[in-house]
């Protein structure tokens, strides 16, 4: 099954943002002799064509659309690359995307219609190419195989998922934010603040609007406005005195403009008003997770690590309104509905 080449917008892997890619012409020279000598040890036509939209998917994703799989530093390629990489393939609307990006690239292509998302069996099939790609790597000598091995390990690919986050996990991860200093790290301290402090959902987190921002100069405080599902009543969240710091540090990077609270970021570190998705966020937590050395979480378990985070600092009255926010979720931890009981 052939794939379509991917693009996505998830700024904390590409090259020009982070640095994670060296790009100079002998770099890519490699990359570019990586791909076509594993291409040409396919005989069959159509599996080459199918390796090579596999590996340029994978290669959009990680560069946001700026490399395609002939034009990307395999060798250089890290873990928590393909980790993330893999986990946005399966989020819905990338084949519409990634049509949309083919078509921006050629002018002579016609808009086709996609599936909502890729496959399982397909994510899989990619997943295969990217190992088989690696070993070519390490048989060209141009990776260390012990290197090729880690990213390869059974089971690499998978995020953690259903774990809470301890204090101290909370504050290495806030800590390699603030040491970056730039417009990305703003951004993700404040989404690792909404989901550890205030208990949003991911989908929370994604829709907040700058507007919802609530200031009251008066009290020195800000509130955070949830809407709703339709026809429901949504509901305020305060922040702490740190994350009010963050919001300050990223409004001054984003600007007020009206539209999503956290945007992408392009390139140069360019604040783009677009809303972001959830493998954002996913890929998002991913990187952090390994520059603070921590374990992979999800967003979710942001979430799940409410009750452990801040539950003894919050007044009585607040610690029942935050239970509110779990009583849709009977899959939480036991513990964490536990430490959100009301005392007294």
């Amino acid at each position: 099954m052939a794939f379509p080449a991917a693009r996505y917008t998830l700024l904390e892997l590409t090259a020009e943002s982070t640095g994670d890619f060296q790009l100079e012409a002998e770099e890519v020279a490699k990359g570019a002799h990586v791909f076509e000598s594993y291409i040409d040890s396919i005989r069959i036509p159509e599996r080459q064509k199918a390796a090579s939209q596999a590996l340029n998917a994978l290669a959009l994703v990680m560069t946001d659309g700026k490399r395609t799989g002939a034009e990307f530093p395999w060798h250089q390629l890290q873990a928590h690359h393909g980790k993330a990489a893999l986990s946005a393939l399966r989020e819905a609307g990338i084949p519409a995307r990634v049509e949309s990006y083919l078509c921006q690239r050629d002018s002579d292509r016609k808009l086709q219609r996609q599936p909502e998302s890729y496959t399982s069996r397909q994510v899989r099939q990619i997943r295969e190419v990217l190992r088989r790609v690696l070993r070519e790597c390490s048989t060209l000598g141009y990776a260390e195989t012990e290197r090729v091995t880690e990213i390869l390990r059974p089971g690499g690919n998978k995020t953690a998922r259903g774990r809470t986050l301890t204090i101290s996990e909370f504050r290495a991860l806030v800590s390699v934010c603030e040491k970056e200093a730039t417009p990305t790290s703003a951004r993700d301290n404040l989404l690792i603040r909404l989901g550890f402090e205030a208990g949003l959902r991911l989908s929370e987190i994604t829709a907040v609007q700058i507007e919802d921002l609530k200031w009251n100069d008066r009290a020195g405080d800000v509130r955070i406005r949830i809407r709703g599902p339709k026809g429901q009543r949504g509901r305020s969240v305060s922040l702490s005195n740190a994350a009010l710091v963050v919001v300050e540090e990223w409004l001054e990077a984003r600007g007020h403009e009206d539209g999503p609270l956290l945007c992408l970021i392009g390139r140069a570190q360019k604040v783009e008003i677009k809303r972001l998705k959830g493998a954002d966020i996913r890929l998002a937590c991913n990187r952090r997770a390994e520059l603070a050395g921590v374990e992979l979480f999800s967003p979710q378990d942001l979430r799940r690590s409410v009750a452990e985070g801040i539950v003894e600092k919050r007044p009585t009255r607040e610690r029942v309104t935050l239970q509110s926010l779990f009583d849709d979720e009977p899959q939480s931890a036991p513990e964490t509905r536990l430490a959100f009981s009301s005392e007294g």
